[in-house]
């Protein structure tokens, strides 16, 4: 398949290139809500716990501070991808999201696992993995090609 077909494909937008592209940014937005909601906000607040319960503060610093990051970043991807059912996390549920793989599946547990894990590699490239959608022919950011998967909006008449 082309990437022109795979992008009518995964967002079911039949009208013309600027529908896409306004269907392209639409979706990015709530995958960003997603995102907020399902890792950053309860990864940042498991992090302060931790902290506080190991560490007797907030946050500790140094190799402590990476060890509470890195524990708390694990177990936001295990609980998020142990809760997901047929393609969404809660968060996706949510935000109206469904991650499907590239041969137009649902994508399993294990795959929503990889996908969150490398949301890592969308931060470490300083945000620019999260604004890759906006212009890739598959709306994918470095964590759904590490993963070979695609979001789309829930619902729609293919999904």
């Amino acid at each position: 398949m082309n990437g022109t077909k795979d992008a009518e494909m995964v967002h079911s937008a039949r009208g013309s290139v600027k529908d896409r592209e306004n269907t392209m940014k639409v979706l990015w937005w709530r995958r960003a809500g997603d995102f907020l909601v399902g890792t950053l906000i309860p990864w940042s607040l498991l992090s302060q716990l931790l902290g506080t319960v190991f560490f007797r503060r907030s946050w500790p610093g140094g190799w402590g501070g990476a060890l509470v990051a890195t524990l708390a970043f694990a177990a936001i991807v295990v609980i998020g991808s142990a809760l997901s059912k047929d393609g969404q996390t809660p968060s996706q549920r949510l935000c109206g999201l469904r991650v499907l793989t590239l041969d137009d599946r649902v994508a399993g547990r294990g795959r929503q696992a990889a996908r969150a894990a490398g949301h890592l590699l969308d931060m470490l490239s300083l945000g620019v993995g999260f604004l890759w959608p906006l212009w890739d022919s598959r709306a994918q950011s470095f964590a759904d090609k590490l993963a070979a998967t695609v979001v789309v909006r829930a619902g729609t008449k293919n999904h």
